[in-house]
């Protein structure tokens, strides 16, 4: 058993390898989505500073 330290977490509290993983999982999750916004924004703006 660990002791959760996440901020996202709601359980303040000991948790399992399952729970663990939960968080492992949503961690990426999270991390992919920013990524993927950062790419897209980037698109973004290249074709309105580009698009005369």
């Amino acid at each position: 058993m660990f002791r959760c330290v996440s901020s996202k977490c709601i359980f303040k509290c000991f948790f399992t390898t399952q729970h663990n993983i939960y968080h492992a999982s949503i961690y990426t999750k999270v991390r992919g989505d920013k990524e993927r916004e950062r790419e897209e924004e980037k698109k973004r703006r290249n074709t309105v500073g580009g698009g005369r």
